[in-house]
């Protein structure tokens, strides 16, 4: 246990779906999210939820699975703008970079 708890240690790993989330608060909509996301890559900044080593071609399995179940819960919450937010950031940074979201991403509103 005390393994697993040690492995999300860092800003990497434990922080990167707080930075995800963080994010989103500070887009506020869909294309205030956007604008975030290009803002940040022309600064070349890192875009937190994408880029896992194993992942960076094709989207993590786990992330899709999160997707659906973010999908589910924001219309069961009223929360809709969340997915749709976070759809149109994954499509964005898919079109920009050729990067798919990995875990981090979708767990982050979840």
């Amino acid at each position: 246990f005390t393994g697993a708890a040690a492995s999300l240690k860092g800003h990497l790993h434990g922080g990167a779906n707080e930075a995800v989330m963080y994010m989103l608060l500070e887009g506020e909509t869909k294309s205030g999210f956007c604008k975030l996301i290009e803002h940040k890559l022309s600064r070349k900044e890192k875009i937190m939820g994408f880029g896992h080593r194993v992942y960076m071609r094709k989207m993590d399995p786990r992330a899709a699975l999160l997707k659906k179940a973010l999908y589910s819960l924001s219309h069961k919450t009223g929360r809709q703008d969340l997915y749709e937010m976070c759809d149109a950031g994954e499509k964005l940074m898919r079109e920009e970079k050729g990067l798919y979201p990995n875990l981090d991403y979708y767990a982050a509103p979840v």
